[in-house]
């Protein structure tokens, strides 16, 4: 797009014109990181970075080590929740742009120290008055038999508020 502005500066004996062309130029989009396609039981600067970008998003990854093992798996896993990803622990282009996006889930609480469960996602927030700290993976009771020791039961997860009276 061009914009032409024409200024006229009239003074008592001479008028001078002048015209000026002015282009509108594009912010040019963010640059996105695009790694190698990272799975489970991958190690490297790759891996390293990845678990940098998680932590930085408050992900839990149980610190960095270039190690994709379990505790970057789980990061992963509730970062593709978040995000709306399919959640297959594989990170691949879609995850990349994802993680240079940023994505986080916004706490409900504003006050104290708060343990939110996220039943819809399964996710557990750790908030400190309403800043989101830490996101964890992980599984709540959707409502499906299982069967422990020969017993058959129902996965259910009660919802309420909770208060620690004492710790250890």
């Amino acid at each position: 797009t061009t914009t032409t502005t024409t200024t006229v500066h009239v003074t008592t004996t001479t008028v001078r014109v002048t015209t000026t062309t002015v282009r509108k130029v594009r912010k040019p989009k963010p640059t996105v990181h695009i790694g190698p396609v990272l799975v489970f039981g991958d190690h490297g600067p790759a891996v390293l970075w990845l678990q940098h970008r998680l932590a930085t998003l408050h992900y839990w990854t149980g610190g960095a080590s270039g190690v994709y093992a379990n505790t970057t798996q789980q990061a992963v896993w509730a970062f593709q929740k978040v995000a709306n990803l399919p959640r297959d622990g594989v990170v691949g282009p879609l995850v990349y742009k994802a993680l240079a996006r940023g994505a986080e889930p916004k706490p409900h609480s504003t006050k104290g120290i708060i343990v939110e469960v996220d039943l819809k996602r399964d996710l557990v927030l750790i908030v400190k008055n309403g800043n989101l700290k830490t996101i964890l993976n992980t599984s709540t009771g959707g409502g499906y038999t299982y069967t422990s020791g020969g017993v058959t039961s129902v996965a259910i997860t009660p919802v309420g508020h909770y208060q620690i009276l004492r710790e250890v």
